[in-house]
């Protein structure tokens, strides 16, 4: 997803994932593509999509079955810290 547009990043948040491993990389993807983006035309505030990327993200690190608990907890918890830092 590296050249996503505004439309598809909106798409992303409302996706349903079966595997939350599939979830973390388009999510981590798509935040990589936003980062990237030099227009956005779109009525949906940009910040806006960023923080329901982020908390999604968040979401899937908290239910993701592999790996160390502690490590996915962490990496939950620091996506909402990037989420409520956003402005």
């Amino acid at each position: 997803m590296v050249a996503a547009k505004p439309n598809e990043l909106v798409q992303l948040i409302e996706r349903k994932f079966e595997d939350p491993e599939d979830e973390i990389a388009a999510l981590e993807a798509g935040l990589a593509a936003e980062a990237q983006l030099e227009d956005w035309a779109l009525p949906k505030d940009r910040q806006i999509v960023r923080a329901r990327l982020l908390l999604r993200l968040s979401e899937a690190y908290e239910k993701r079955p592999r790996q160390d608990r502690a490590e996915n907890y962490e990496k939950a918890l620091q996506t909402l810290q990037d989420a409520r830092c956003l402005r």
